[in-house]
């Protein structure tokens, strides 16, 4: 079966709980030096991933219902999501986001009378890095995780929770 739009966001969010959170977090430690308070950046960065992808979900859910056999394939996600975080990450270093400064100090370059930024609050190669170690988890678990421990998963449209048995 499909999964139903609803479905579709619940697994996203099981996703997000289950790996994205416990992964973020341990980014957030190691780049705070493994100090309390955890860095902020790299939980907001990993949030507006996520909320970008909720709110891109009902444009995928109609995308997929023009195609042939109305499925998504999984090259679909990972290109899906490749292009989420590009779009995040290009809002980030284009001052867009508020809350995700693209730089955390900067100077200003007598010069050119410009301020240059001297220590960027995500590199790409560390914000390329995060996404890789949530992606190819998430990947993994949704390729086989919960189609080996859920089975009924994906006859339920992709949701979770009780529903009756029908006679």
């Amino acid at each position: 079966m499909t999964p139903t739009l609803f479905g579709r966001l619940q697994t996203r969010l099981a996703l997000y709980l289950m790996i994205g959170l416990p992964v973020t977090l341990v980014i957030a430690f190691r780049a705070s030096g493994w100090s309390w308070p955890p860095a902020a950046e790299p939980c907001w960065f990993i949030a507006t991933l996520f909320a970008l992808g909720l709110v891109l979900e009902p444009v995928y859910f109609q995308m997929q219902r023009f195609r042939w056999d109305q499925d998504w394939p999984f090259a679909f996600f990972a290109f899906f999501s490749v292009m989420e975080f590009l779009a995040v990450y290009a809002a980030m270093r284009l001052d867009w986001l508020p809350y995700l400064p693209a730089c955390l100090q900067s100077r200003l370059d007598p010069a050119r009378q410009v301020l240059v930024c001297q220590l960027p609050s995500l590199t790409l190669a560390e914000a390329a890095a995060h996404f890789a170690l949530v992606f190819v988890p998430m990947l993994i678990a949704l390729l086989a995780g919960l189609q080996i421990f859920m089975v009924r998963w994906r006859y339920r449209g992709g949701q979770f929770g009780r529903f009756p048995v029908i006679d």
